[in-house]
């Protein structure tokens, strides 16, 4: 670029688009204009394609106090609606989701020492511990005295539970998780396979590819289980394919995400020789991934369409699938697992069960913080910054402290809509008024009647004057345009801050090298 005293070669900075995500894996001057070299708490809105901060939490369920023991994972009861919570002591707890946590009952106990692995089967779930196999429907359980010894993992296929120990795959009786004989005159009776004949290692999972069992050994080994018996095939499918734990793998469709200790694989059906394809696609976080503890877990939130994935600690590391890019979240409190159900996302901590809350942004009853920061603009002389533009879409009180840092010494508050109060618009408002508690006239009955409706404001016929909830409009496009005088080597940009929600549309800046 040619020099000018002048000024007359200004250009323009534009940060928009962030679909690249997140990438450690080289320097902040390096990484590629849609990248961020740290992004806590962020996350692309799906329709927009925008950065917008991730939703906070709402509590639902905690333990009783003073309790010995800690919630490590949960699995939901489709058919039963019931939401299951395993704690490290073993025992098991049910309580049905339509009464919103009112009664938890302890239902039994875990017959094995693992992290157990669940699955739909009948009119509840099949559960394997390490030990016998169980079965859970609503607020009964029951252990299966029948079945192997030792189930580490289970699976459903053509109507039978399939179950794993370290070496060999067993399936039921056709209909019958209770049925595990042997009887080689008769076809519907329990049969077993052995994944890898000499081979080595140990089967630490089993997931759906497309029409046949991908099966997965500890020593990096994968193989394909094809047919049914007893016209199936079991083929080699890859080596080097390293999973992290018995829960670092996941099944999205006709992928299947395994977790190692520096990649992210997924293994894709291919038509190439009918064979499946793994391909690393974690190389940009290979430091986040090492730093992740052994007992890491691996979810599909469907409402989102990301892969969160679980050390049990305040981070989660997120994969999005619409953009194929990872960003990071930052509870106040563990997580340990994650139940997507219908439209809603739970979280499960040490202490209780928390819900995705689009309308809050504190978790714990502590605002969420987040940091940002994008890729760094290094001249061989000198940038002189001139003006600064930011346009964000959300709303704050006013004890925000979300701030746009540039350098050393630029700071330009996020330019949200303050809700100082109620001075908002209310025509064409369609926002929800929650919990309403006024008196209002009643039209129809003309008189004054007590309301407790949660009615829109536009097109409400109830008074909006001394109506102590607020009425904002989350929809406003607000923008900060600052004139400045900054010199620099580089052009260093930071978002960081708590206490709003907000959408990030824009960042632009005038710049020209001097």
């Amino acid at each position: 670029m040619r020099l000018s005293t002048k000024h007359q070669n200004q250009q323009q900075v534009e940060f928009y688009d962030f679909t690249g995500g997140l990438n450690t894996a080289t320097t902040e001057e390096q990484i590629a204009e849609n990248q961020l070299s740290r992004c806590i708490n962020f996350e692309v809105q799906t329709i927009t394609g925008l950065l917008k901060t991730v939703d906070g939490t709402k509590i639902k369920y905690r333990i009783p106090a003073h309790s010995d023991y800690k919630i490590t994972s949960a699995a939901y009861d489709t058919l039963n609606d019931h939401i299951v919570l395993f704690a490290d002591n073993g025992i098991v707890f049910s309580s049905k989701l339509s009464s919103d946590f009112s009664k938890v009952v302890q239902i039994g106990r875990l017959s094995g020492c693992l992290k157990p692995i669940t699955t739909v089967w009948e009119d509840g779930l099949i559960v394997a511990s390490g030990g016998l196999l169980q079965y859970i429907a609503g607020y009964q359980m029951k252990t299966i005295s029948t079945a192997p010894k030792q189930c580490n993992g289970c699976y459903v296929r053509s109507g039978r539970v399939l179950v794993f120990d370290d070496e060999t795959i067993r399936y039921s009786g056709v209909g019958d998780e209770e049925n595990w004989t042997e009887n080689s005159n008769d076809p519907s009776a329990s049969v077993f396979v052995e994944a890898g004949y000499k081979a080595g290692g140990k089967i630490i999972g089993m997931v759906n590819m497309s029409s046949d069992i991908l099966i997965i050994k500890d020593n990096g080994m994968l193989f394909r289980l094809a047919g049914e018996f007893p016209d199936w095939q079991i083929h080699e499918v890859a080596r080097n394919v390293e999973c992290k734990s018995r829960n670092a793998y996941c099944n999205v469709l006709n992928n299947t995400f395994i977790l190692g200790t520096r990649r992210l694989q997924a293994i894709t059906t291919t038509d190439e020789y009918g064979s499946m394809k793994p391909a690393d696609i974690a190389q940009n976080v290979r430091r986040e991934l090492g730093k992740l503890g052994a007992s890491v877990s691996v979810r599909y939130v469907a409402p989102l369409n990301q892969l969160w994935i679980l050390d049990g600690t305040e981070n989660v590391l997120l994969y999005d699938l619409n953009v194929q890019g990872f960003f990071k979240r930052l509870f106040n409190a563990a997580v340990t697992d994650v139940l997507a159900i219908d439209e809603d996302v739970y979280v499960i901590k040490e202490d209780g069960v928390d819900v995705l809350d689009e309308f809050s942004y504190t978790d714990e009853g502590k605002p969420l913080e987040y940091d940002l920061q994008m890729k760094t603009h290094i001249s061989h002389y000198n940038y002189l910054l001139k003006r600064i533009v930011l346009a964000c879409t959300g709303f704050a009180d006013s004890g925000t402290t979300a701030a746009l840092h540039i350098g050393r010494s630029i700071k330009v508050p996020i330019p949200v809509q303050y809700i100082a109060g109620l001075d908002s618009l209310v025509y064409g408002n369609t926002n929800f008024v929650y919990f309403n508690n006024d008196y209002v006239f009643n039209t129809e009955l003309r008189r004054v009647v007590y309301s407790n409706q949660d009615d829109l404001v536009y097109g409400n016929i109830e008074y909006v004057y001394d109506n102590e909830q607020y009425v904002l409009d989350y929809d406003s496009y607000v923008i900060s345009d600052k004139r400045i005088r900054y010199r620099d080597k580089s052009i260093r940009i930071k978002l960081y801050g708590n206490g709003c929600k907000f959408i990030l549309n824009k960042i632009k800046l005038d710049v020209v090298e001097v």
